[in-house]
C-alpha cells in the first residue's frame, strides 16, 4: 500500500471509531488496490485487516459487480467477476471470495444480473460460487440494481439459485428510484423476508423536475438522508422482523 493510501485509510477508520461504529464497509477502491485483482497479495490483505482490528473495527462487507466486456475505464478499481470469461466468471468471483475471506469479511454484496439478458448466466454463476462462499462463512446478498427490481423478481432469484449461501440485500430506495416510485418496497415483502440477510438503508424522493442527479437520472435522488425521503422504513423493518426473523 501506498503511504497515501494508508494515511488516508486510517484518517477513515478513525472517523468510523469516533462516530460509534465497529463494523465497516469497504468501497471498491477504499483500500488501495482492487479486492478482485489478481496481483493483490497476502500481504495487502492482512495488513487491511489488521489496521483495521488495531483499532477495535472489522472490516466486514463490499461490493462485487458482475459485468461483461468491456469493464470499463476503472476495471483496474472494481471489484467484478466477467461474464465473458470462459468459466462465466466463476474463478474471478471465487477470488474475490477468497479476498473478502482473508480481510475478515462476513458478507459480500452483490449487484445482480447487469442486464436482464444477463439473468441465466448470473443465476448459473451465483450456482457456482454459492458453495464455495459457504465454505468460507460468507454470504453473498444480492440487491436490487437496475435488474430485478420487485420484491417478486428477488424471491425468484433466489428459489432459482437455490442455495442457502445466496440471499438478498433488501434495498427500498433502489426499488423506488429504478422505477420512479412504481414498485413498493413492501409489496410481497412478507414472502422475501425469510431470505433477506441484509439491509442497505437508502432512501428516495422523487423530485419530479429536470435536474439530473449524480448518476444521470432526472427527477430521482437517493443520495439523501434516510428518512426524509418516500421510504416506509418502519412498516419494512416491522415486516422483516416479523416474516423474517431479520435481527439487523
Amino acid at each position: 500500500l501506498s503511504a497515501e493510501h494508508l494515511r488516508a485509510g486510517n484518517d477513515a477508520l478513525d472517523r468510523v471509531k469516533e462516530n460509534g461504529f465497529s463494523l465497516v464497509y469497504v468501497g471498491r477502491d477504499s483500500l488501495g488496490f482492487s479486492i478482485g485483482g489478481a496481483d493483490v497479495t497476502a500481504r495487502q490483505l492482512a495488513t487491511a485487516r489488521l489496521t483495521a482490528e488495531a483499532k477495535g473495527l472489522a472490516l466486514y462487507a463490499t461490493l462485487i459487480g458482475v459485468k461483461r466486456e468491456p469493464l470499463g475505464p476503472n476495471r483496474a478499481l472494481d471489484t467484478v467477476a466477467n461474464l465473458s470469461a470462459a468459466d462465466g466468471g466463476a474463478a474471478g468471483y471465487r477470488r474475490i471470495l477468497d479476498h473478502c475471506k482473508a480481510l475478515g469479511m462476513r458478507w459480500v454484496l452483490d449487484f445482480g444480473p447487469p442486464t436482464p439478458d444477463d439473468h441465466d448466466a448470473y443465476v448459473s454463476l451465483m450456482q457456482a460460487v454459492a458453495p464455495h462462499a459457504a465454505a468460507l462463512s460468507l454470504g453473498i446478498s444480492m440487491k436490487p440494481h437496475g435488474t430485478c427490481l420487485s420484491n417478486a423478481d428477488l424471491l425468484g432469484m433466489v428459489k432459482e439459485v437455490d442455495h442457502p449461501a445466496f440471499k438478498i440485500s433488501l434495498d427500498p430506495g433502489n426499488v423506488m428510484y429504478y422505477t420512479r416510485g412504481a414498485e413498493s418496497p413492501t409489496a410481497g415483502l412478507d414472502e422475501l423476508a425469510p431470505f433477506v440477510s441484509t439491509v442497505v438503508m437508502k432512501d428516495c424522493a422523487l423530485t419530479g423536475d429536470s435536474q439530473l442527479d449524480e448518476y444521470g437520472s432526472e427527477g430521482v435522488d437517493v443520495l439523501i438522508v434516510p428518512g426524509t425521503g418516500l421510504v416506509p422504513f418502519a412498516e419494512v423493518a416491522s415486516i422483516l422482523f416479523a416474516a423474517g426473523g431479520f435481527s439487523g
